[in-house]
């Protein structure tokens, strides 16, 4: 009898560590999407902001050339 109380102990401390460890876990994958989502948001943003002044710089060559022609 004190054998099984003893494993029954134990086996509640490991789901205890395993709801702990799942709870972390889903935590640590929460902030890690959002980060990802983050990223990926800026990139985007970065991305158009770059082309947009490239496409500005081009028009701007271009009326620069017409008023000089």
């Amino acid at each position: 009898m004190n054998q099984k109380s003893s494993y029954n102990n134990a086996n509640g401390q490991s789901m205890h560590g395993r709801a702990v460890l799942l709870k972390l876990f889903s935590a640590i994958s929460f902030y890690d999407q959002s980060l990802k989502k983050i990223v990926n948001e800026n990139l985007h943003t970065m991305t158009y902001l770059q082309n947009a002044a490239e496409r500005k710089q081009q028009q701007l060559a271009e009326e620069t050339n017409d008023v000089t022609d």
